[in-house]
């Protein structure tokens, strides 16, 4: 008679004590203010409880809490469900706003749909506080990362994509979204939950197999037979996480080097050293110059961009439109510029003291301006009639000229910041390129 070996049972998960918190929150440390995310599931409720015992031990330096919950509209219980995490919130001394997702709803992408919106809506709620830098927490676990990773595997993403959720990702300006349970288990935060004897909400969308997390979820308890589990996935991206760090750093050296910025009009760099570049820093220098002269254009994928840097390192002449941009490129140079009429598409009205994005390209504040102005695309018509009042050595390519943000007031043409020949603007009224001379965003990571 053959005994099987008994597999001995895993120890119960132990709840988060008051040590681990306030190692993992002391970066919360660092905002005026913080609006926790809470859906009332065991992991919100959790980090809401976690978070409120935290504040009571660093009373002195702790930022002001809004705990927010936000209302899908997708079941007839969510109402209620928000309602009751606004209890337990008052039970916790802790103010609460419900965030409802308004309009239509989308009949397929749904949870991708909700995301966006549930982000949108957290953002705007935190801008509005006034108390910067703020940060937007959520209770993201090790679970939850091994599930994205397995999702990013299956659709072929590279190192960037399979390094998953950070623990800290720049959202907006002085908006950062925190995770500080990133790398604890659902399993800890069940616990923790059960020892503060918390009745969480069950989300029946956690379980609907329609959606792809859920069946990756299901598939986990197989795949952890084969040793395949949450924790050694967790690790994979946080090593492919660093991996993906020095690989950014690397991108930045090269784009700095070999990228003239032009001020956001266009950008140039020498053909023979973008084709002496590593391929993965091609593809992603590449991208980043999509994303900074591509404007408000959906985005390029990878296997897009792939195939553009494959083909600018090895053909003599090409042009050809990617992501909201034109590249023309010969064999000593090659030129990016933004799709000519994309951005001409986009108009704004401005008014004394604004401070907005155009065209995801450029920020545009207003100073102390007398009347209300209209920011648009120069045009190519209106450059061409003011080309020749440039100074010499300062001509712009008309197709750059022509996507650049001007200031109109009526049909008379204020002021072009990205030229010189119309004259000083106004006091206080500038466009400047969002992007610095590595094409980042300056301060923000992501």
């Amino acid at each position: 008679m053959t005994v099987e070996p008994r597999v001995p049972a895993p120890p119960p998960a132990r709840p988060l004590g008051g040590d681990e918190c306030d190692a993992r929150f002391a970066a919360l440390l660092d905002y005026r203010a913080l609006v926790i995310a809470v859906s009332g599931g065991p992991d919100s409720l959790a980090l809401m409880h976690l978070i409120a015992q935290w504040r009571k031990r660093h009373e002195s330096d702790a930022p002001g809490v809004l705990v927010a919950t936000v209302d899908h509209g997708l079941r007839a219980e969510s109402r209620a469900e928000a309602e009751a995490v606004a209890f337990a919130a008052a039970q916790l001394g802790l103010p609460h706003t419900i965030l409802t997702w308004q309009g239509e709803k989308p009949t397929t992408g749904i949870q991708d749909a909700a995301r966006s919106a549930r982000y949108r809506l957290l953002i705007e709620r935190a801008a509005a506080m006034n108390a910067i830098p703020a940060a937007i927490v959520t209770a993201h676990t090790e679970d939850d990362q091994a599930e994205t990773v397995l999702m990013r595997l299956a659709r072929g993403s590279g190192v960037e994509g399979l390094a998953a959720m950070r623990p800290r990702r720049v959202l907006a300006r002085d908006i950062v979204l925190e995770r500080p349970l990133l790398d604890i288990s659902k399993a800890r935060l069940a616990a923790t939950c059960h020892a503060l004897r918390l009745n969480a909400v069950d989300d029946p969308s956690n379980s609907d197999p329609r959606f792809e997390r859920v069946r990756w979820r299901a598939a986990m308890p197989g795949l952890d037979a084969l040793g395949l589990n949450a924790r050694s996935l967790a690790l994979s991206a946080q090593r492919l996480a660093r991996a993906n760090e020095a690989l950014d750093q690397a991108t930045s050296d090269a784009t700095a080097a070999i990228v003239e910025c032009n001020g956001g009009a266009y950008a140039r760099l020498e053909g023979k050293s973008f084709a002496a570049l590593p391929h993965e820093i091609r593809v992603r220098l590449l991208g980043r110059l999509l994303t900074a002269y591509g404007g408000m254009a959906a985005p390029a994928e990878l296997s897009q961009i792939e195939g553009l840097a494959l083909r600018l390192s090895s053909v003599r002449q090409t042009k050809e439109t990617l992501g909201g941009t034109l590249i023309r490129a010969c064999e000593k140079q090659i030129r990016v510029f933004r799709e000519a009429g994309r951005g001409l598409s986009q108009v704004l009205e401005i008014r004394a003291g604004d401070n907005v994005i155009w065209d995801r390209r450029f920020r545009i504040e207003a100073g102390a301006i007398e009347q209300p102005l209209i920011v648009r695309g120069l045009g190519a018509t209106p450059y061409a009639a003011l080309r020749h009042r440039l100074a010499k050595g300062h001509v712009v390519p008309a197709r750059a000229a022509a996507m650049l943000p001007s200031f109109w007031s009526g049909s008379e043409l204020v002021a072009v910041p990205g030229l010189s020949l119309v004259g000083p603007p106004p006091d206080g009224l500038s466009a400047q390129f969002l992007y610095d001379r590595s094409l980042k965003v300056p301060g923000n990571p992501g």
